[in-house]
C-alpha cells in the first residue's frame, strides 16, 4: 500500500521498487541496489502473466471491456511482450477496432503461444501500396480460414 493507504497499481509498485533501488545506489550500496532492481525484472513478467490471465478470464465471460483493461495493463508493463501484444490485437479485432487489431495480430510471430511457423521466402512480404502484383498465398491457420479467405482471392 502507498502512504495514503490506497493500493498501488502494478506500474506504481514497480516505480516504488525502482526508487528504492536508486536510493541504495546513491548511498553507494550497489549490491543492494542490484538486488532490489532485480525484483522488478523478475516481478514484471509474473505481473504481466497475471494481467493476461485475468484478461483472458474476462474475455471468456464476454466481459470485453474488463478484458481489454487487463490486456492494456499487461502491454504497459511489458511493451515488447509479443504474447500480450498479440492478445490485445485479437480482442481488438473481435471488438471491431481493426487498426489496433491488425497491428497486434502481426505480433503473433513473436509470441510463444502462436504455433504456426512464419513462412520464410526470398520474396518480399506483401504490404498495401507497395505495388506487389502477385502475392504468395500461404495457409497459416486452418482449413476454415483457407476456405473463407480463398473466396476473397
Amino acid at each position: 500500500m502507498s502512504e495514503n493507504n490506497k493500493p498501488q497499481t502494478l506500474p506504481e509498485f514497480a516505480q516504488t521498487i525502482y526508487k528504492k533501488g536508486l536510493e541504495e545506489a546513491e548511498r553507494g550500496n550497489y549490491d543492494e541496489a542490484v538486488g532490489i532492481l532485480n525484483n522488478i525484472h523478475v516481478a514484471l513478467p509474473i505481473m504481466t502473466a497475471v494481467q493476461l490471465q485475468i484478461g483472458r478470464c474476462h474475455w471468456e465471460m464476454h466481459r470485453w471491456g474488463l478484458a481489454r483493461q487487463h490486456f492494456e495493463i499487461a502491454t504497459q508493463l511489458e511493451p515488447h511482450n509479443d504474447d500480450a501484444g498479440w492478445t490485445v490485437g485479437l480482442l481488438a479485432l473481435q471488438m471491431g477496432d481493426f487498426k489496433k487489431g491488425w497491428e497486434g495480430y502481426e505480433r503473433r510471430w513473436g509470441s510463444k503461444s502462436f504455433k504456426s511457423p512464419k513462412l520464410h521466402t526470398k520474396h518480399p512480404q506483401w504490404e498495401r501500396g507497395k505495388g506487389l502484383r502477385r502475392p504468395i498465398i500461404w495457409c497459416q491457420q486452418g482449413i476454415g480460414d483457407q476456405i473463407l479467405y480463398g473466396s476473397l482471392i
